[in-house]
C-alpha cells in the first residue's frame, strides 16, 4: 500500500515540477528584455530552407504548384529526371528598414530545396515552369511510355 501512495505522490509532484518550469519559461519571455536580433533571430542561418508545395495530376501531367514569395525567377533552378524533380533556390534579405530588433520572425531567407518524387514517369524535355504572382508552378507532361516492371530470373551462383 505504502509504494502505491509513494507513485501517486511522486506523481503530483513531477507534474507541480513541470507546470512550474512551464510558468518560469513564461514569466521569463513576457518580464526579461528582449534578446538582441543576433542572439536569437538567426539560429537558423546558413541551413537551407524547406519548399512547401502541392503535386497533383492530370490525364496528361502532374502539377507542382510551390508559393515562392521574394524570390526572382532567375534565382529558381529546376532539375527533372525522369520520376523526380528538384527544386531549389533563395530569398535575397532585404535589410532596407534599418530593423535592429524583430518582435517576430518566421520567414526564412536564403536557400531552399525540394526533391519531389512523382508518381509516373514525365517527359522532362516538354516541361514547363511559369512565375506569377510569388507562386511557381511546374507542368510535366506524363510520358506515353511508362517503365514497366521486369521480372528478373534468380539462377543458381557460381561455386
Amino acid at each position: 500500500m505504502n509504494s502505491v501512495l509513494h507513485r501517486i505522490k511522486n506523481l503530483f509532484t513531477k507534474k507541480d515540477t513541470i507546470h512550474d518550469e512551464q510558468n518560469d519559461s513564461l514569466e521569463r519571455a513576457f518580464t526579461q528584455p528582449r534578446a538582441s536580433s543576433d542572439e536569437w533571430v538567426m539560429v537558423n542561418e546558413g541551413e537551407e530552407g524547406y519548399l512547401s508545395v502541392d503535386v497533383f495530376h492530370t490525364p496528361t501531367e502532374i502539377v507542382i504548384r510551390a508559393p515562392i514569395a521574394g524570390v526572382r525567377p532567375e534565382h529558381i533552378d529546376i532539375t527533372v529526371n525522369n520520376d523526380m524533380v528538384i527544386i531549389r533556390g533563395g530569398r535575397e534579405r532585404a535589410d532596407d528598414f534599418g530593423v535592429t530588433e524583430y518582435v517576430v520572425r518566421e520567414c526564412h531567407w536564403g536557400g531552399f530545396s525540394r526533391t519531389i518524387i512523382l508518381p509516373v514517369i514525365v517527359s522532362s524535355h516538354r516541361a514547363i515552369a511559369v512565375f506569377k504572382n510569388g507562386v511557381l508552378i511546374v507542368r510535366l507532361p506524363k510520358a506515353h511510355e511508362q517503365k514497366k516492371s521486369l521480372d528478373i530470373t534468380v539462377e543458381e551462383g557460381y561455386s
